[in-house]
């Protein structure tokens, strides 16, 4: 669940017993007592240091942009604004990402500096995905199209498609944006050498989505 992926170190996010620490420290890359003052007033104090990604001297799920995504020991996931965010206020994104919702993690509070939403349970999209894998996230793709949200980063699907045994979930809505006919689908397809082809021939109308799905074993 975000970016990194050079500097992570390995730790499970079921691990027993994993460190609490001061919401302070998960502020980054300076602190900021505005940022630390508006976690704290939401009940937001102390978080778990663990993850893949190291910030600071603690464990991070993941770390992208504009925010850094940590853990509550109750197992709700926090996205906090990076100081050097290019975004000032992350009340947008969670316009999107509450718009996004059953694709998106469910958000249940949200200010300038932070998003609390739910854990998004399972593993990124591998880059050469299984075809259950891959209709799961194509899936949840055309949903966000329903929505008739735009995701602009799922040129890049394995760092914000996370799926399960049952769903994809779709991260990261700090680009987002609404758009009449979105094309969430076309672009996963062209994210993946082998599903190219299929991409275009999706985009130009000679499949329609059902015959897609059917399609994605003969590729994968």
């Amino acid at each position: 669940m975000g970016e990194g992926r050079k500097e992570r170190e390995s730790r499970s996010i079921h691990e027993e017993n994993p460190p609490l620490v001061e919401v302070k420290e998960f502020i980054f890359p300076q602190f900021s007592k505005e940022i630390e003052t508006e976690l704290k007033e939401a009940g937001i104090t102390h978080l778990l240091s663990l993850g893949k990604v190291k910030i600071n001297n603690v464990l991070a799920l993941g770390k992208g942009k504009t925010g850094i995504v940590a853990l509550m020991p109750d197992y709700k996931v926090v996205k906090i604004r990076r100081t050097d965010s290019p975004k000032k206020s992350m009340e947008m994104e969670c316009k999107y990402q509450m718009s996004a919702y059953p694709v998106s993690p469910e958000v249940f509070l949200c200010g300038r500096n932070f998003i609390l939403m739910e854990l998004a349970d399972g593993r990124e999209l591998p880059m050469n995905p299984s075809p259950r894998e891959m209709k799961l996230a194509l899936i949840s793709a055309r949903e966000l199209e329903k929505l008739k949200v735009q995701h602009k980063e799922l040129v890049r699907p394995w760092k914000n498609v996370i799926v399960n045994e049952n769903k994809a979930f779709i991260l990261d809505y700090d680009s987002a944006t609404f758009k009449p006919t979105p094309n969430n689908v076309t672009k996963i397809l062209s994210s993946i050498p082998k599903l190219r082809e299929l991409g275009i021939k999706y985009s130009k109308g000679e499949i329609d989505f059902e015959k897609l799905l059917d399609l994605i074993d003969f590729y994968l």
